[in-house]
């Protein structure tokens, strides 16, 4: 496999003088592509700050970060826009859906990001919410939500998929659907998925681990045989 991103030695801080703090500490690691990797680890334990890096939504204080063996450490303000914006879609556990837009409006915003873009039809259909497009936000359950924002990501066709404790508003079953859904469509279109939570129960789909607490890596994982989401145990 070809690695894809890579941090090395990175360090963030947030604060001045006597309040600052290190929520990343000297972190390195690399992720291949097509692989589902898992940060894992408490809360305040530096897990999105270190997706926020890898990203390209913050900048380290030390250190560096690459993709595809570019320093990114080294854009400027207007490459990294770029390179969100051509490769990198994004989950959160808030579904930042607006709300006066219907589902397909919604979808189509990500679409206007980059011209080679998936099919709106084709992704509508493989998530099976063609019955909801005409429908607005509020109109929808939790987990529908998170399938439009699913959408919304994946529509400009994205190399990374950056989910950010996307399943944590969610109940065991409307987890484990979108779990399957994201599983599903890293195979079809050969996503690699970059997972944040605190979750371990995640961790068991992942064939790749990254453990954090305190802001530094304390353990690297790797499996030969990840589950599916159906085998996998809730807690």
């Amino acid at each position: 496999m070809t690695e894809i991103l890579r941090v090395e030695n990175a360090s963030k801080a947030y604060g001045e003088k006597e309040g600052r703090a290190w929520a990343l500490r000297q972190v390195s690691a690399g992720i291949e592509e097509k692989d589902f990797v898992v940060i894992l680890g408490p809360s305040g334990s530096g897990k999105s700050t270190l997706l926020n890096l890898l990203s390209g939504l913050e900048r380290a204080d030390e250190g560096a970060v690459f993709f595809a063996g570019d320093d990114l450490s080294r854009c400027n303000d207007q490459q990294l826009r770029r390179y969100r914006r051509l490769h990198t879609g994004f989950i959160f556990q808030e579904y930042h859906l607006i709300p006066n837009l219907t589902v397909r409006e919604n979808i189509e915003i990500g679409r206007y990001l980059n011209k080679e873009g998936l099919e709106i039809d084709e992704l509508v259909e493989e998530l099976d919410i063609g019955s909801m497009e005409k429908r607005f936000p509020h109109e929808l359950s939790g987990g529908q939500q998170q399938r439009v924002a699913i959408a919304r990501a994946l529509i400009k066709k994205p190399d990374i998929l950056f989910c950010d404790e996307a399943t944590g508003a969610l109940d065991e079953g409307s987890g484990k659907q979108v779990l399957k859904i994201i599983q599903r469509l890293r195979r079809k279109y050969g996503l690699t998925v970059v997972f944040v939570t605190h979750n371990t129960s995640i961790s068991q789909m992942a064939n790749h681990i990254i453990m954090l607490n305190s802001g530094k890596l304390v353990k690297e994982l790797h499996s030969l045989q990840p589950l599916d989401v159906g085998d996998i145990h809730w807690s």
